[in-house]
């Protein structure tokens, strides 16, 4: 907030006999160009000040951040064999200041180089939600933000490429976590690609439901990788989302940038 100089509320007039001698109307004089000059020097650092916060303020609102547990690579993955359901996999993560809002998530079906079938087909259809949650814990409860639906690409099977879907920028900054899911009919195959070089620790869950049953308001038990001993405490799900500082922490962040430059300079 810049401060504002304000002038005298009233100027009083002077009587000729307090007329002053010419070398303190001069005097006076000066004071007032220094007065003005000192103002204009004001104005000039103030608006120094704030051109860097508004340029601070652009670079960090445009900055995506990125919510990853995984590496890139899926080691295996989850799915049905012999019959056909719906099948929900999630990601928590911890909301970060830089990645307040949400813009668009990003997933990959089945395990690349494997002979098994993951259980989708391009162009069929998907849906991806997303949930703030307090505790880290979405088996009991959390609050459904929004699911937007999409069709499968057929560059996003079995390959570990990343199909990213946007979303209707979301701000999560009043939640300590977020839940990153998607949701598909999978049959008779296996959908949901694990990197298993990452520990699971709780970040990693999964649903399932019958064949166009599975509702992300009302998503049923929800499970931990952890619930699987074959994984060894190991596994997380190859999907992600990006985000951006929602309008309130860009500026937040510009002014902790501001300030850190200011004492850098001093």
């Amino acid at each position: 907030m810049m401060t504002q100089i304000q002038a005298p509320t009233t100027w009083q007039g002077r009587a000729a006999s307090d007329h002053k001698p010419k070398s303190d109307t001069m005097n006076a004089k000066a004071a007032r160009e220094r007065c003005v000059s000192d103002v204009a020097t004001g104005h000039i650092v103030a608006a120094s000040i704030a051109s860097i916060g508004l340029a601070l303020l652009s670079a960090t609102a445009s900055a995506d951040f990125a919510y990853q547990w995984d590496d890139g690579v899926a080691n295996t993955a989850g799915g049905f064999s012999g019959y056909t359901a719906d099948a929900a996999w999630m990601n928590v993560f911890a909301v970060n200041l830089s990645g307040s809002l949400i813009t668009s998530i990003q997933v990959t079906f089945g395990l690349a180089g494997s002979t098994s079938s993951a259980g989708v087909s391009a162009g069929a259809p998907f849906n991806v939600h997303l949930w703030g949650d307090n505790d880290g814990d979405p088996a009991n409860g959390m609050t459904h933000l929004g699911s937007w639906s999409a069709l499968i690409d057929p560059g996003a099977i079995k390959s570990n490429v990343f199909q990213s879907v946007t979303v209707a920028p979301t701000d999560v900054s009043a939640f300590a976590n977020i839940v990153v899911g998607v949701s598909v009919t999978v049959s008779n195959g296996f959908a949901a690609p694990i990197d298993t070089s990452v520990p699971t620790l709780d970040r990693s869950w999964f649903s399932t439901a019958p064949s166009g049953t599975w509702n992300a308001q009302f998503p049923g038990v929800i499970q931990s990788l952890n619930s699987f001993p074959a994984l060894g405490g190991n596994g997380v799900f190859l999907l992600r989302a990006q985000a951006v500082p929602a309008p309130s922490a860009a500026l937040l962040l510009a002014l902790v940038a501001l300030r850190t430059r200011g004492r850098r300079r001093g």
